[in-house]
């Protein structure tokens, strides 16, 4: 079950994130344990999509650093975790169990 991620605890969660910047949102973690998490970010700006491309990596690598040392299951589905840019204004981040079959779902709707 994954728990959503409330716009006031966005910048806590991916620090830098400009939420001026961000026209919609919906983010989702698992609970405290598990690594999987479900983001897909629609930038005001396309020229932004970038930079949240960065802030999402960064928060991936940091939750697999996090997780090596006593989940190194979750730790590994965190590396190889997704972020995806489509249409130059949306950016995806999926961890996921299958985060191959997730990442076609969302790029076949969108």
């Amino acid at each position: 079950d994954l728990i959503e991620i409330t716009e006031d605890k966005m910048d806590i969660y991916f620090t830098g994130l400009d939420m001026s910047k961000v026209e919609s949102f919906y983010a989702a973690k698992a609970q405290d344990g598990y690594t999987d998490h479900f983001v897909a970010i629609k930038v005001s700006d396309g020229e932004y999509a970038s930079e949240v491309v960065t802030i999402l990596e960064d928060y991936k690598a940091n939750l697999a650093e996090t997780y090596a040392d006593y989940a190194p299951i979750e730790a590994e589905r965190a590396e190889t975790g997704t972020v995806i840019t489509i249409n130059d204004d949306y950016v995806f981040m999926i961890i996921s169990e299958d985060t191959a079959t997730v990442t076609s779902a969302v790029e076949t709707h969108f």
